[in-house]
């Protein structure tokens, strides 16, 4: 058993031996900054000695060269433990290449190298990988972004994949120009972090100085100042300064900042040139509890390690500095764990020996962002990669791979998604450009040293900003506040009503609130346009004020949103048409009521009120529009203009720090600025408004003279009270509310909604005064008609002779019995359905008072069928006059004028006959009514209690016995 204890380490010690004997050997290359390692013998750009082990006589790791030799024992950690797994690249035995881009060490490299090697890179580093060294198969690399750029855009033309760990400059992004080209680090996109940040802080103003000589510098500052402004935020200066800084250079940044009252100052450019600029703008006064200046991490590299300029700490003499990190990585993944193991025994050193620069530069350098988990991930992502490809392909052999044969499929996208989970990110997966999506930390300068505290952080996309919990940044002075992002500044803000708007919801409530009106009414009109009561109005002339109500209710429609040159046109369109619809209507029905009924004239036979009403109608319409037509047409410049309406007070101060840990408030430095879109029409005295200026106050004063002119008319029709109504509506709006809009501010948002009110108004008084009341007594003659039809008692019923006819005669029974109807005393009556009666005539007369007496003067005779006879008399106020309607012949508006129901009623101990005319109900009791027969006609006289006949109604029937029958009905008293 100790024997073979003892050989077990020789067996495999043999076995890897011989597995490294058979295996083929490939090569990546390394690129760094060698020229910081001044004993590294480097020909052209090929360093053939540098040394893992670990030399404090040789390596100051508080140095770049130091940086330098730090990466390359991550970079080498990587390539041994893939050499050491079996389950990566089976077979094949990595080697590494160190290549330098800046050439040989020289002595002043320490404060002289500014990464500025882009030649020598190009020329010498390019063609030694490219031509000389063809074992390698793909690089890993540090370099400048500048200089970078030449042998990324080689090594794709030659299909060499390329994984950055330090370029880090939007450019490379372009995978048109760079295709093999990868990192795992944070690029494009940086602005869009930033952006979230701003937007919580409410910033809208920055300015940018950037390293326009520097490729990572200008670049990240046109990404950022293209994500700011595409969201919205004002640039109000951008300044691009050369590396070697000058106090030209700072003098003018200085100035030009001043002088644009930037507060959030944003500097882009490597870490030595973000420390300078900041330094020397801060020690010339430009720094205080007003400014905010904010940053970026260059890279994950371990090279910002500058916090000092001429002696002076400069995050702690000026502290307060926002900077933006990418995540440390989880030392507690296992990943991680091994990588260390691997990196201790690379550098020889024990784990003892080697706790105090475990504590003081790699947990430093992942507190600060600045770890070798880039380096590390770039060469396992490359090497896995090329492990991926051979297995994706059973032909694709590891001599073939060592052979360069396969580089036509090592483009970035073999590397974007490897099922990696590494330091950086867990997966590591790159997005469409090449590059990793992570989220950013945000830190600020504590003032102690170089150190930083988080107090946010972004997710990966740059779609939200979270602080941390119990975490607030300190900003220049102590405070936690964001300071305001410049002076007050005038923010113009269109006031549009919308739904968005208060008063835009009015003028919606209004409009569909006065279209329901319109509809409601119309289809009362067509509901009941057989009833006598909307007859009596004529439909000649309900139609048309309704279709103008309407059309004035739509103008409001273009009141909302924004003024438009079509939608002031169309606001006076609407409301001219519409109102010469309404009044035009209403003067024509006045002037036929003052022609019928006041004007003492003979109405000849074959009146027709469609020539009287409907054709005037016709052609004060076709007026307005002539008149528009010309105000429309006329040339004048007609446009929208906007008008600033108000300057708000100023913001109020910025409150207290307080106590709590919530999110700060900004302080909000904007005054807004509204206006208001209003019409320009052409003046009031220029020739194309004159007509309309002239003609429609015409048409206002028409109605008013007409209204008054046949206030007597009420009397006799009940038709003039509700176009008073209206007349007086109108010229309520004329004289006052117009010459009110007239002198007030025209740009004002209220003054509109003032107008869509009188709009509103007029529709609801238009309508509401012709239908409410016919509604009212539509409903009170229907309230009165069931309550006729009740019994009257216990044992009495109401007995009706319904519908009229001009055709034949008799009376017959109910339920279709046409052998008459029996009267009997103490049982119910039966119901006449007298469908066979005639009536002949009725005569009505006025009842007045003449000096005292009372006198009854007939007023007019009308004949079924025969036409009118005989006007009314007088004109005065008379006092229970009964008129009868005119007979109108061929109308399309009335129906010839006979009564449309001859009703018998037993009420209590009284008999009444109740004769509903198109016009007025008539009721006369058969107290006193005087019977006469004349053959089949049997004539009914109602006189007053002055002994004269109110009316005398004339029945005919088919013959006597019917006549009969009706007469006894009649007289027959009825038990209660």
């Amino acid at each position: 058993m100790d024997v073979q204890g003892s050989l077990l380490p020789l067996f495999l010690f043999l076995a890897i031996a011989q597995r490294a004997t058979a295996a083929v050997n490939i090569t990546i290359g390394l690129i760094q900054w060698y020229c910081y390692e001044r004993y590294s013998i480097i020909t052209g750009s090929l360093v053939s000695n540098f040394s893992l082990k670990y030399d404090p006589s040789i390596y100051d790791l508080q140095t770049y060269a130091g940086a330098v030799y730090l990466s390359d024992v991550a970079v080498s950690a990587a390539v041994e433990i893939v050499n050491r797994d079996p389950q990566i690249l089976p077979g094949i035995h990595v080697n590494v290449k160190r290549f330098s881009d800046c050439g040989s060490y020289w002595p002043e490299v320490e404060s002289e190298f500014e990464g500025k090697t882009a030649g020598f890179a190009a020329s010498v580093l390019s063609s030694q990988i490219i031509s000389e060294n063809t074992d390698v198969l793909g690089v890993v690399g540090c370099e400048y972004s500048t200089t970078a750029r030449a042998p990324a855009q080689q090594f794709s033309i030659h299909k060499i994949p390329y994984a950055s760990f330090g370029s880090t400059s939007p450019r490379l992004s372009d995978k048109i120009n760079y295709p093999y080209f990868w990192r795992p680090l944070t690029s494009a996109g940086l602005g869009n972090h930033m952006f979230q940040l701003l937007k919580t802080w409410k910033v809208k103003r920055f300015a940018i100085v950037f390293q326009k000589d520097d490729d990572m510098g200008s670049q990240y500052a046109k990404d950022i100042v293209d994500s700011l402004t595409s969201q919205g935020m004002k640039l109000v200066q951008s300044i691009g300064l050369l590396s070697t800084l000058s106090n030209e250079g700072i003098g003018y940044a200085y100035s030009a900042l001043k002088r644009a009252d930037a507060r959030y100052i944003i500097i882009s450019g490597q870490t030595l040139f973000t420390t300078q600029i900041y330094y020397s703008l801060a020690s010339m006064g430009l720094i205080g509890t007003n400014y905010v200046y904010i940053s970026y991490s260059s890279s994950t590299s371990s090279r910002d390690l500058i916090g000092s300029i001429q002696g002076v700490e400069v995050y702690e003499k000026f502290p307060g500095m926002i900077k933006f990190y990418s995540p440390s990585p989880n030392s507690l993944e296992s990943l991680y764990r091994k990588y260390y193991a691997m990196v201790l025994e690379l550098m020889q050193t024990s784990r003892s020996e080697f706790r105090f620069l475990m504590k003081t530069l790699f947990e430093w350098f992942s507190n600060q962002g600045l770890g070798l988990e880039a380096d590390f991930d770039s060469a396992m992502m490359l090497l896995m990669g090329f492990d991926k490809l051979l297995k994706s392909n059973p032909s694709y052999t590891p001599d073939l791979l060592a052979s360069r044969k396969l580089q036509d499929h090592m483009n970035y996208t073999l590397f974007q998604n490897l099922g990696y989970n590494g330091l950086t990110s867990q997966p590591v997966i790159l997005n469409a450009k090449g590059d990793l999506n992570l989220p950013y930390i945000i830190t600020y300068y504590t003032g102690d040293y170089s150190n930083t505290t988080v107090f946010g952080e972004t997710d990966m996309f740059g779609t939200s900003f979270l602080y941390n919990n119990h975490s607030l940044p300190v900003f220049y002075g102590g405070s936690s506040i964001p300071p305001p992002d410049g002076p007050p500044e005038y923010e113009i803000v269109e006031i549009v009503l919308n739904h968005q708007h208060p008063l835009g919801r009015g003028i919606l409530a209004l409009l569909f609130s006065g279209i329901l009106i319109c509809f409601m009414a119309n289809t009362f009109l067509i509901w009941f346009r057989t009833k006598s009561i909307i007859k009596r109005s004529s439909l000649i002339f309900l139609v048309p004020v309704t279709m103008g109500a309407f059309i004035l209710c739509c103008s409001i429609v273009f009141f909302y949103n924004t003024a438009t040159v079509f939608s002031c046109s169309a606001r006076v369109w609407f409301q001219l048409i519409g109102y010469a619809l309404i009044v035009g209507s209403v003067i024509m029905k006045m002037n036929m009521s003052y022609q019928l009924i006041l004007s003492g004239q003979k109405i000849n036979k074959g009146y027709n009120p469609v020539m009287t009403v409907a054709i005037p109608i016709v052609a004060i319409c076709l007026t307005q529009v002539l008149f528009l037509l010309l105000w429309q047409m006329f040339p004048y410049p007609r446009k929208t203009v906007g008008e600033c309406m108000s300057i708000p007070a100023p913001p109020p101060p910025p409150p207290p720090p307080s106590s709590s840990q919530n999110a700060p408030t900004p302080f909000n430095s904007a005054y807004q600025l509204n206006f208001f879109v209003v019409c320009v029409h052409p003046p009031i005295t220029s020739l194309q408004t004159l007509p309309l200026l002239i003609y429609n106050p015409l048409l206002l004063l028409f109605a008013i003279g007409y209204a008054i002119r046949t206030r007597d008319v009420e009397s006799y029709t009940g038709e003039t009270a509700f176009t008073s109504i209206i007349v007086s509506s109108f010229s309520v709006i004329a004289v006052v509310i117009v010459p009110v809009l007239a002198v007030s501010p025209a740009a004002s948002p209220t003054m509109s909604l003032i107008q869509v009110c009188c709009i509103w108004g007029l529709v609801v008084v238009t309508l509401g005064s012709l239908y409410i009341p016919k509604g009212v007594e539509l409903f009170i003659a229907e309230r009165a008609r069931r309550d006729f039809l009740q019994y009257g008692g216990s044992s009495s019923k109401v007995i009706r002779n319904s519908v009229l006819s001009q055709e034949g005669s008799g009376i017959g029974g109910s339920d279709g019995d046409q052998s008459g109807a029996g009267v009997g005393r103490g049982r119910e009556s039966s119901v006449l359905s007298g469908h066979k009666i005639r009536p002949i005539s009725i005569v009505a007369s006025v009842i007045t008072k003449n000096e005292g007496r009372v006198e009854a003067k007939r007023m007019k005779k009308l004949k079924w069928g025969k036409g009118y006879k005989e006007r009314l008399p007088v004109k005065s106020k008379s006092v229970g006059a009964y008129p009868c309607c005119i007979k109108s012949t061929n109308s399309i508006l009335y129906t010839p004028w006979f009564p449309a129901e001859f009703v018998l009623v037993h009420i209590r101990e009284r008999t009444w006959i109740l004769v509903n005319s198109v016009c007025q109900s008539i009721a006369f009791s058969s107290e006193k009514a005087k019977v006469t027969e004349a053959g089949d006609t049997l004539r009914l006289d109602f006189p007053t209690k002055h002994g004269y006949n109110a009316a005398t109604i004339k029945v005919q029937f088919g013959n006597g016995a019917e006549m009969a029958k009706f007469r006894d009905y009649f007289l027959a008293p009825t038990i209660v």
